[in-house]
């Protein structure tokens, strides 16, 4: 359980930076922008590694098939816990 509390933290000091950047700004935000500029910088990066990190345990497994990856994908990003302290299960 030790090892879950970086990724809280990690959490919590990126939502801190997050907020104390647009802290002070005017009211009047582009918010398409902003959630653009997000999901490029942080959601593509993680759909990528979360696919290639499953592939990879797949081939190592012997098991690799695209429908068992792609269901396993769609199941990591979904949920958001894959892929921190511990393997997957790929049942």
């Amino acid at each position: 359980m030790i090892l879950h509390f970086p990724r809280f933290g990690f959490m919590f000091i990126t939502g801190l930076v997050l907020f104390l950047g647009y802290w002070g700004r005017p009211k009047k935000q582009n918010w398409p922008v902003f959630w653009k500029k997000r999901y490029i910088g942080s959601g593509i990066p993680y759909l990528f590694w979360n696919g290639l990190f499953l592939a990879f345990l797949l081939l190592t497994s012997g098991s690799f098939s695209w429908n068992k990856w792609l269901t396993g994908w769609l199941e990591a990003i979904s949920k958001g816990n894959q892929f921190y302290f511990s393997p997957p299960s790929c049942a």
